[in-house]
């Protein structure tokens, strides 16, 4: 969270824009779940012969909500590309007025070429990870822990067998990563 509050301040105007792209996602992982809440009210409602809410109407919310939700996550994922631009474009602006203030020697040791390709490419890296692992990071969290409230919203007896399986990765998780 340091590394990126400190990149921030090399995006200038366009800083805001990394947390208004992980809020859409989030709210765009959210929006993704919402189509299976409906199947299941529809399915429920087939079961038990009872129609509190029209069919029609549920399908019109599933697509609304799925069609929501990538919408949502392109708008994050372009907001995210246009700070990662911002920033990578400072970050070698930054990197060239720092490197004119070096000593002419250091150009006798390292070709300026050889430099010019690391800052290049490290800047790229730094955008890659900004505009499309930050957008990706906040559905990463979001929708698994969603998934798991609604296993348990459907029935509490799914919970709990929809948590086993993540108990014992943990576990297995756990043990690979010791000794």
């Amino acid at each position: 969270m340091k590394l990126l509050l400190k990149l921030q301040t090399y995006m200038g105007s366009k800083k805001y824009l990394i947390p208004l792209a992980i809020i859409l996602s989030g709210f765009s992982s959210i929006l993704a779940l919402l189509p299976f809440v409906c199947v299941w009210k529809i399915i429920t409602q087939a079961i038990n012969q009872t129609v509190t809410i029209e069919l029609q109407t549920l399908a019109i919310v599933a697509f609304t909500a799925a069609f929501a939700s990538i919408v949502l996550y392109f708008t994050a994922t372009a907001l995210a590309h246009i700070a990662a631009f911002r920033l990578e474009v400072s970050l070698r602006k930054n990197a060239m007025e720092k490197l004119m203030q070096l000593p002419l020697g250091l150009f006798d040791l390292h070709p300026s070429g050889k430099i010019r390709k690391i800052i290049d490419s490290n800047a790229s890296i730094t955008h890659s990870f900004i505009a499309h692992q930050i957008p990706d990071l906040a559905g990463l969290i979001i929708a698994p822990v969603l998934s798991v409230i609604l296993a348990f919203y459907f029935d509490w007896r799914l919970g709990i067998i929809s948590l086993l399986p993540i108990l014992c990765a943990f576990f297995i998780m756990s043990r690979m990563m010791s000794g």
